[in-house]
């Protein structure tokens, strides 16, 4: 009996939250029956090595997203998939166009992943600018609309003018089957080992959205008062910025840019709090993550995803966005007073890859068994 095909089209495997979700994903699609292929524009990023065995892997070559769209109406024409699904908002909508120009019969599913309203305003470039007027125009156009939390949903209801029925909330998985291990692995970094001072721990790409200007000014309040460290992962453009804001500030001997980490979880587990400074999210990966391993959180209440991860407030604070002030205080009452592990580790669990995989297969196979139903009318109509 031939297999349901499904096919995850994403530009490359760099370090994102969405590449990071569907590679942990697809063994339980492949495991549930599926035929998953990962469809890339080229074979790169740092997540490429973490590819499933059980997954086929096909590419466009193609080095931008609008370069894509011939690309992708041959492949569904030759292909014929079940399932087409993309994560990302210019991959949505090639993933459209390709469809309605391919005239393909494939069901097609987008994920938002981030606010795109907030998205359209930071980001400088035109496409994005865009972006809200193609979603208006076109995402109707699609069979299935997953948004990864429900202020991203309400975003694309209020914004892009879509009816709320035709969104499906999905919220992100964190917790995968070797989540313990790689949560328990070594760290190298000199400040996490043995007794030290606490350690406040941030992670993201340094650029504007992650608003790390904003918990390093908060951060230097604090190391005014007491004796703590600062950790910051990622890479980004901001960079060299955010040392010069370290060094005017004079806190540059106790922050350290590490980097980019393929596992940030044992850096999580051994901090004393994780800090999410964002300006906008759309879920907050980071912030279920580290509640998964037992790690106080303080987070700014931006539009959206944290505040419904931390439940409001009742698994760990919530501070106004781009105020280092209360930033500052949120952190030295969390080192005080920190939430029990055990109680911070309940929630952080619920956001597991069984339950994620589960609600996108009930999403998938609601549209075959559609499709199933069209195609039986149309040869009792025949």
């Amino acid at each position: 009996m031939k297999k349901d095909s499904l096919v995850i089209y994403l530009p490359s495997l760099a370090s994102g939250g969405v590449e990071r979700l569907f590679i942990g994903l697809a063994p339980l699609f492949v495991e549930a029956g599926f035929d998953v292929t990962f469809l890339l524009h080229r074979l790169e990023g740092s997540f490429a090595s973490a590819l499933p065995r059980e997954v086929r892997l096909a590419t466009l070559e193609c080095n931008r997203t609008w370069g894509a769209l011939l690309p992708l109406m041959r492949f569904l024409r030759r292909e014929q998939p079940d399932i087409l699904i993309s994560g990302l908002p210019h991959n949505n909508m090639i993933s459209l166009w390709a469809r309605l120009l391919a005239r393909s019969s494939v069901r097609t599913i987008v994920c938002q992943q981030n606010t795109l309203s907030m998205e359209s305003t930071f980001k400088k470039n035109f496409t994005y600018r865009i972006m809200p007027l193609l979603y208006r125009i076109f995402l109707r156009q699609a069979d299935g609309i997953v948004a990864s939390s429900d202020g991203v949903a309400k975003d694309l209801i209020a914004k892009m003018k879509l009816p709320r029925e035709r969104i499906i909330v999905i919220h992100n998985a964190i917790v995968f089957p070797n989540f313990e291990k790689q949560m328990n692995a070594p760290v190298e970094h000199i400040w996490l080992q043995g007794d030290g001072p606490p350690v406040i721990l941030g992670i993201g790409r340094l650029v504007e959205q992650k608003d790390f200007i904003t918990l390093i000014m908060a951060f230097a309040r604090l190391a005014r008062q007491r004796n703590v460290r600062l950790i910051i992962l990622g890479e980004g453009p901001l960079r060299a910025s955010l040392l010069t804001l370290a060094e005017r500030l004079g806190v540059a001997d106790r922050v350290s840019l590490a980097g980019f980490q393929k596992n940030p979880l044992p850096f999580m587990r051994r901090a004393a709090v994780l800090v999410m400074s964002s300006r906008y999210e759309g879920f907050g990966n980071v912030v279920a993550e580290a509640l998964a391993c037992g790690t106080p959180v303080v987070s700014t209440d931006c539009p959206h995803g944290p505040a419904e991860i931390l439940e409001q407030g009742r698994y760990g604070r919530l501070v106004p966005v781009g105020d280092a002030d209360a930033m500052a205080q949120a952190i030295g009452e969390t080192l005080d007073q920190p939430l029990p592990s055990g109680h911070l580790r309940h929630r952080g669990y619920e956001f597991t890859a069984q339950r994620a995989a589960t609600a996108y297969m009930n999403l998938f196979n609601a549209l075959l068994a559609e499709e199933s139903a069209d195609e039986q009318y149309r040869r009792d109509a025949a």
